[in-house]
């Protein structure tokens, strides 16, 4: 019996060498994991283009008749303004981000992202200037009213946008990630038309000039989609470089306005002579490189490490 003993237990301390090796290698190797696995921070910099569709129509009707000088268009004239154009700007632009990401056994990469974008996002219209000057007399006197339109128009989200992001790819080599996002941003686009009308009487000299102003404006918290590429290549055991572009569309808004055109010369005033109505359409472009830290053991580790150091 004392023999069989002492032959066991070499043996049994053997195989829980050999058991303990193999179970230490497995852990070394999940913990090790993929480079991209984990929650990390990043900070990106690059060009934002953006895009606006605006389409801004005023109307203004007025009054030019004085007494026996009625015009011959009658008592009522109109003037219109049409704005249809498509504007595109470039600014530089930079993104603060956190997000985790886990690669599984079957290459598949699944991650969530939430940023801190911030960029220029503005479009603004040129002056349009319309002028009617055919509000003749009756009388052979010359015009009794010029009257000149001018409207300018501009669209803007805000400076600063919270993103949030779905992301989904897999790895090209050990060391490379590719992968697509889709997610939303959160912002707030606000449009502003400013319209003036002058209308300048000529029967009198020195003429007499009235303006009337509409400023036509809206604001609208919205929730753009947003959907890109990117990539990232593993540079150390925890810092990654990554490129990445992002499409984002923000829709429609609609504003409308209205405001009373005066005339000094012959003591009128038009209820809601002066109309606007006005929409835009926004997107923007992105595209970005930037870095990424990878805490790899989780934050409350990498911390409770730092305090002990």
């Amino acid at each position: 019996m004392k023999k069989t003993l002492l032959a066991v237990v070499p043996l049994a301390c053997a195989s829980f060498s050999t058991f303990a090796d193999t179970q230490a290698t497995s852990n070394k190797q999940q913990a090790t994991g993929s480079p991209f696995d984990g929650v990390y921070v990043g900070a990106e910099g690059g060009v934002l283009n953006s895009f606006a569709n605006i389409d801004a129509t005023t109307d203004a009707n007025f009054s030019t008749n004085y007494g026996t000088f009625s015009t011959t268009h009658g008592a009522l004239q109109n003037l219109s303004s049409n704005q249809r154009v498509n504007l595109n700007h470039n600014f530089g632009a930079g993104a603060l981000s956190i997000g985790f990401g886990k690669l599984t056994q079957s290459k598949l990469y699944v991650g969530g992202e939430l940023a801190l974008n911030l960029a220029n996002r503005n479009a603004s219209t040129q002056n349009t200037t319309t002028q009617n000057v055919n509000t003749q007399s009756t009388g052979g006197y010359g015009p009794i009213s010029n009257a000149t339109l001018n409207t300018n128009t501009y669209a803007k989200l805000n400076f600063a946008e919270f993103d949030l992001d779905g992301k989904f790819g897999t790895t090209l080599t050990s060391d490379s990630l590719i992968y697509a996002r889709l997610g939303a941003a959160f912002n707030k686009l606000k449009i502003n038309s400013n319209s003036t009308l002058v209308i300048s009487d000529n029967l009198v000299n020195p003429s007499i000039s009235t303006t009337s102003a509409l400023n036509a404006t809206g604001s609208r918290n919205l929730v753009g989609l947003r959907f890109g590429l990117g990539g990232e290549h593993l540079l150390t055991k925890n810092l990654v470089a990554k490129l990445d572009y992002v499409f984002t569309w923000y829709g429609k808004t609609n504003i409308s306005g209205v405001a009373n055109v005066a005339n000094t010369f012959n003591n009128t005033t038009t209820t809601n002579g002066l109309t606007n109505s006005t929409f835009a359409k926004m997107n923007t472009q992105t595209v970005m490189v930037g870095l990424s830290y990878y805490f790899h053991d989780g934050l409350s580790r990498y911390f409770h490490r730092t305090t002990q150091t």
